[in-house]
């Protein structure tokens, strides 16, 4: 009995470690988290640490059996110099399909908006309720900087 009780401790043990982590549910981004990243590893001008702290922490990304779900409101900013502006925000529903996933990370699929390009992303999991991507973009593919997100919500649809 006491060898059966240690398998199927040891199959319950080995299940939870190789459980997936689910991108499923709402987040937002954690201005703070990735500031701090950010300023420590990611060495950027200080034109661009300005920006990205004032729009960091703004953006949602709600996560649905289908589809993604990109909410980023208009945030004022101001340069380097003084400069105002209102950089447009936008509301985004996606497909998306999930390509790859290990313990600790999920590579998902999408579309670009107005070109209808594939791009992958990665999503980095620190734990079941934080994950951060690479912001990358064309003109910032070396930017190195990453944006964490919070889980604020959990989903409740069914698979």
């Amino acid at each position: 009995m006491p060898q059966a009780l240690a398998t199927v401790a040891l199959l319950l043990a080995s299940s939870v470690a190789l459980a997936q982590p689910s991108l499923r549910g709402t987040w937002a981004s954690d201005a703070e988290r990735s500031t701090a990243f950010n300023r420590q590893f990611a060495h950027l001008e200080e034109r661009t640490q300005l920006f990205l702290q004032q729009i960091l922490g703004r953006a949602t990304v709600e996560f649905t059996p289908t589809h993604v779900v990109l909410n980023m409101p208009d945030v004022e900013t101001t340069s380097p110099d003084g400069k105002k502006s209102v950089p447009k925000g936008f509301s985004e529903r996606r497909r998306y399909r999930i390509v790859s996933t290990t313990p600790t990370q999920v590579v998902v699929e999408t579309t670009q908006p107005i070109t209808g390009a594939r791009v992958a992303t990665v999503y980095t999991f620190d734990g079941p309720d934080v994950v951060w991507v690479y912001l990358a973009s064309p003109g910032f593919d070396r930017l190195h900087a990453r944006e964490y997100f919070s889980r604020v919500a959990r989903s409740t649809q069914p698979r």
